[in-house]
């Protein structure tokens, strides 16, 4: 389980860098303290399927790529 949340943590991250917004700013968008973002991000946190579908919407990808750990970026961005 520490795997899976560590990989799905990793991939937050990596969306949200590839959208170049802070961990400050998706906190705040999704109504979350950036400490909780952070335990997300680093595994040590296992987020709701509500807040997993408040990630997505906010960072504009469909739910399922959250856990898309085989490809770089989205499938949005690897179509373009």
């Amino acid at each position: 389980m520490k795997d899976l949340l560590r990989r799905l943590g990793g991939r937050i991250k990596e969306i949200r860098k590839t959208r170049g917004v802070t961990q400050e700013a998706l906190a705040e968008q999704i109504e979350m303290s950036p400490q909780y973002l952070s335990r997300i991000e680093g595994g040590y946190q296992s987020p709701s399927i509500e807040m997993l579908a408040k990630l997505a919407a906010t960072l504009e990808v469909e739910l399922w790529e959250l856990f898309d750990f085989g490809q770089p970026g989205t499938v949005k961005e690897l179509r373009e």
